[in-house]
C-alpha cells in the first residue's frame, strides 16, 4: 500500500476543513445553547401564562360564587318586597274600607242626630200639650 503524499496545496484544503469544522462545532454549540435559553425562556413564559390563567380562573370561580349569593339575595329580597308589598295593598285596602265605614257612621249618626233633634222637638211640643191639657183638666176640675 501506498501512502498518498501530501502536497501543500492539500494541506491547505485539510486546514480549511478543520477551520470548518472547528467552525460547525462552536456554531452547534451555539445553536445548541441558544436552543436551551429559548426552550428555558419558552417555558418559563408558558409558566407565567399558566400561573395567570389559573389565578384568572380562581378569580372568575370567586366572582361567579359572589354573584350567585348577590342573585340569592336580590332573589330573597324581591320575595320581601313582594310580600310587603302585598302586605301593604292588603292594609290599604282594610284601611279604606273601614274609612268606608267611618263616613257611613258619621252620616248614620248625623241621621240619628237629626230624627233625635226631630223627636226631641215633637216631644216639647207634645209636654207643652200635655201641660195644657193637664191645665185645662185641673180648670176643668175646679170649676
Amino acid at each position: 500500500m501506498d501512502l498518498p503524499i501530501y502536497r501543500p496545496q492539500h494541506l491547505n484544503i485539510l486546514r480549511r476543513i478543520r477551520e470548518r469544522r472547528i467552525t460547525l462545532v462552536v456554531l452547534t454549540i451555539l445553536c445548541s445553547i441558544a436552543f436551551t435559553v429559548c426552550r428555558f425562556a419558552h417555558h418559563e413564559i408558558a409558566d407565567e401564562y399558566r400561573r395567570r390563567g389559573d389565578r384568572c380562573v380562581a378569580e372568575m370561580n370567586t366572582i361567579q360564587q359572589q354573584l350567585q349569593i348577590i342573585t340569592e339575595y336580590k332573589m330573597k329580597n324581591d320575595k320581601l318586597l313582594n310580600e310587603c308589598n302585598s302586605i301593604r295593598n292588603d292594609q290599604d285596602a282594610k284601611y279604606k274600607e273601614t274609612m268606608d265605614s267611618c263616613a257611613a257612621i258619621k252620616q248614620a249618626v248625623a241621621m240619628c242626630q237629626h230624627q233625635f233633634e226631630d223627636l226631641t222637638g215633637q216631644c216639647k211640643k207634645l209636654k207643652i200639650n200635655l201641660d195644657n191639657l193637664q191645665r185645662e183638666l185641673d180648670k176643668s176640675n175646679n170649676t
